[in-house]
């Protein structure tokens, strides 16, 4: 059951290996019982990260299971000026709408005040992953690393990069075709700007990483926030994972 998080967000990715078809997108859902998330992603706060402005932000760590043993990778250290800073300015506004989360095997990432659901795991080839939501369920932030699973790469990527798509045909690996529900944005051949609106959802935007070259090849980090709250999808994804 470890692994069942990151098994979720691949099998989500693309579809099957014998017959492609377009992407589809979905809403993200937890793998495992609330119980079993509070038990493996457990909660400790740390003090405050500070900001290249000054500003500071409520910090929390979070616990994952060790992949390569028993117990919880998790790091409770409490934050100083030092040990914990991030690159990021924000408005008065915007500083009182955040928290920084620290989640063992990952980093840092942004999120909205008050959301604590959370599912996050780390495979033994580097791979990472988390599932965060907020109170109500109908808003997320999710990130999948591929990690060193080349296969995994290609095929998650397919959707979004070019590249990708060719490599996981000529491998013989699963792929999904792009699909023309999602709009694609790529400042340049390793990154994609994306959104799409699933219905009776929030529009969802997401900015992936792809560089067949690189020792962890494919990122992915999706935002879907209210309408009132866009500027902070565009913050968290710009900030991405430290």
């Amino acid at each position: 059951m470890r692994h069942s998080l990151l098994i979720a967000l691949m099998i989500g990715s693309f579809s099957g290996i014998s017959e492609a078809q377009a992407y589809e997108a979905s809403v993200p859902q937890f793998a495992q019982e609330r119980a079993v998330r509070q038990m493996q992603n457990q909660w400790q706060n740390i003090g405050k990260v500070y900001l290249a402005d000054g500003k500071t932000l409520p910090a929390a760590a979070i616990s994952v299971n060790n992949p390569m043993d028993d117990g919880l990778l998790q790091d409770k250290v409490a934050c100083t000026p030092k040990s914990c800073d991030l690159n990021v300015s924000l408005t008065a506004a915007q500083s009182e709408q955040l928290q920084a989360l620290r989640i063992s095997g990952i980093g840092w990432v942004l999120a909205p005040r008050g959301w604590k659901d959370v599912e996050a795991a780390v495979g033994v080839n580097g791979s990472q992953s988390f599932l965060l939501k907020s109170p109500d369920g109908r808003e997320s932030i999710s990130y999948y690393n591929s990690g060193a699973c080349v296969g995994c790469a290609y095929s998650a990527a397919s959707p979004f990069f070019p590249q990708a798509l060719k490599l996981a045909k000529e491998n013989e690996f699963g792929y999904n075709d792009p699909s023309a529900a999602i709009k694609i944005v790529r400042p340049n051949s390793t990154n994609a700007l994306f959104s799409y609106t699933l219905k009776g959802q929030y529009t969802t935007h997401g900015k992936a990483v792809f560089d067949s070259g690189e020792d962890i090849p494919y990122q992915n980090l999706r935002a879907t926030l209210k309408p009132a709250q866009q500027d902070l999808a565009g913050l968290i994804l710009n900030t991405g994972i430290h």
